[in-house]
């Protein structure tokens, strides 16, 4: 293996890669073959419900974050996608804590539990957040950790602060970004988490 500094050039690696594409094509024929075309349809809220669990967990462990923002996909008519701007968070080490590890993990699959968490329609799919969790699973094997509890954390984290996510969630039910007092008001409200809840 290639001598790495951070978990993004590990996942770089053609090996590692290879490994990932594997585990990102199962995890879709498997949904595939339960919901079909389905899987590629995300509309907008829950884009913004997979946004908004972003920007939540970012904050409860200590993060800035700046805006958050949603669009339509130009290839996907019924595909809405987003991002959410933190400035400033540094890449882990793979040498990193189990505990850095454990932010990391918590960093990539805070959309998908924002989805689960937030969305009231349930058809969750897996296609908005499919990079997230194979490459979330691939850190948890190798630092030991249990990835479905960090996904239980990580729910729990959005649970607690739920009224400042609903907040998010409709001020984004009409607007693509949001920033400034917009975003900080609201999230100011949230607590930093020292400890899983």
């Amino acid at each position: 293996m290639i001598p790495t500094t951070s978990a993004l050039d590990e996942i770089k690696q053609p090996d590692i890669r290879k490994m990932l594409e594997g585990r990102a094509h199962a995890l879709l024929n498997g949904a595939f073959l339960k919901r079909s075309h389905a899987i590629f349809h995300q509309p907008r809220r829950l884009a913004v419900c997979h946004e908004v669990g972003h920007a939540v967990v970012y904050v409860a462990q200590g993060d800035t974050v700046a805006s958050i923002e949603v669009s339509q996909s130009e290839n996907l008519p019924n595909f809405w996608g987003g991002y959410t701007n933190v400035p400033g968070v540094e890449n882990i080490s793979t040498r990193d804590s189990p505990e850095q590890i454990r932010l990391f993990i918590h960093r990539k699959i805070s959309g998908y539990a924002g989805e689960l968490e937030l969305a009231k329609d349930r058809k969750i799919t897996v296609a908005s957040a499919v990079d997230e969790i194979v490459v979330s699973q691939y850190f948890a094997e190798r630092a030991k950790l249990d990835w479905e509890a960090l996904l239980v954390e990580c729910r729990g984290i959005i649970r607690k602060h739920r009224d400042v996510a609903h907040e998010l969630i409709a001020v984004l039910k009409h607007k693509d970004k949001i920033e400034g007092d917009e975003l900080q008001i609201p999230l100011s409200r949230i607590t930093v988490e020292t400890e899983p809840d």
